[in-house]
Order: C-alpha cells, then structure tokens, then sequence
C-alpha cells in the first residue's frame, strides 16, 4: 500500500501533463509452500518514486491515456524487493 505526494504539471493547454512522485509503501508477502521448502510470509517497509505524462484525448479533457515508470524498493526481515514497473495507463475525469 503506497502513500505519498505527486506533483502535476499541466502543458499544451491543460491537454499534456507530466507528473511526479514519491513516498513510502508497506507490503505483505503472503508465504506458500514449494518443493524446496516452505517460503515464509513477511511484510515490509520501502519506498517509491514515480514519473508519468497523460494525453488528453478530447477536448473537454474527460478521457486520459499515458505511462508511468515506477521504482519500488521495500526491505523485509528476509528479502530485499527492487521492483522497476511501466505500467500504460487509461482514464475518465469528471
């Protein structure tokens, strides 16, 4: 679960914007059982920070498209998480 801060900034318009941020996060790893032994459940804290551009893709700026690149890094009692996600991104403001 991420909580945190994230800066906008509108371009072209208010039609393109370019954004921002970072904060911390906690994850809970649930365990499970493999043939090489059981894996146990931990959770941690880290943190992330992320970039992102959105384009509107109309003129009343209703319906969004765009990407985000993140990096995740939590630290648990028995792993160390790096995490590096480009997620696309699809949206409707009201």
């Amino acid at each position: 679960m991420p909580f945190g801060l994230r800066f906008i900034h509108p371009l072209r318009h208010d039609r393109v914007e370019l954004s921002v941020g970072a904060g911390g996060l906690y994850e809970h790893f649930s365990g499970f059982d493999s043939p090489s032994g059981l894996v146990p459940s931990y959770g941690a804290f880290g943190g992330f920070v992320k970039a992102s551009v959105e384009v509107a893709l109309d003129n009343r700026r209703r319906f969004w498209v765009g990407a985000t690149p993140r990096v995740i890094v939590a630290n648990g009692t028995n792993a160390r998480d790096r995490w590096f996600m480009v997620t696309g991104d699809v949206g409707f403001r009201f």
